[in-house]
């Protein structure tokens, strides 16, 4: 079997109140290091802390929890339930975080319509377009006051003014004094960036102000 190293000797911090984007081409590490750092997957070597607390230190239950109240995930798949309505995939884990009936509905109804959706909260995902889905996925991760979201290529299935209101909503997370670290190959999210990263090969290859890094860019 051949070993392949996906990512190798990256070091990365997020502060509060801070939005980090992940740019690399394809193939460079970028949703591998969201799954490790979301505590989807555990890294062969080295460690992923969350408030100073390795995550392998924390039971899986805990663990859950913290998906549940404090981890937003954007996956790049989306990561739908295409059994529940678009308004249900936002209802259900804030159920799960505990949020009263009448309040998640609630809450989840007024991001779906701030996304555009209120015309399709009881629209399956068969009867949703990608950037439809992409838009409820969105609204998924970030309905509960998350303290830090992970955000995989949120605004690839997005028109302009779609990615705009999605982008828009993501800063407001930072904004709350929450962390966002958003992975994507769009240099127009770098607009809304305090801190750039680049990737390439499993590596860091250049970090620091939008402005220093955009020079290092490639989406190939």
């Amino acid at each position: 079997a051949v070993r392949v190293t996906a990512l190798a000797d990256v070091s990365l911090s997020i502060g509060a109140g801070e939005l980090v984007v992940l740019m690399g081409p394809s193939g460079s590490g970028k949703s591998t290091l969201l799954g490790l750092l979301a505590g989807m997957d555990q890294p062969d070597t080295g460690a992923v802390s969350w408030q100073g607390r390795p995550l392998t230190e924390i039971a899986e239950a805990e663990l859950a929890t913290l998906r549940a109240t404090q981890f937003g995930v954007i996956f790049q798949g989306f990561g739908l339930f295409p059994s529940l309505s678009a308004l249900e995939n936002v209802i259900l884990p804030l159920l799960m975080a505990g949020v009263r009936p009448s309040e998640a509905s609630d809450t989840a109804t007024e991001w779906l319509d701030r996304f555009g959706l209120g015309g399709r909260l009881e629209h399956r995902l068969n009867e949703l377009s990608a950037g439809q889905q992409q838009r409820v996925a969105v609204a998924r991760g970030i309905a509960n006051g998350q303290s830090v979201v992970f955000a995989d290529e949120p605004t690839a299935e997005l028109d302009e003014r779609s990615g705009a209101v999605v982008l828009e909503a993501l800063h407001e997370v930072a904004l709350r004094g929450g962390a966002v670290l958003i992975a994507t190959h769009d240099p127009w999210v770098l607009q809304r960036a305090d801190r750039a990263i680049i990737m390439r090969d499993g590596r860091v290859e250049a970090e620091g102000r939008p402005d220093q890094v955009i020079g290092n860019v490639t989406t190939d």
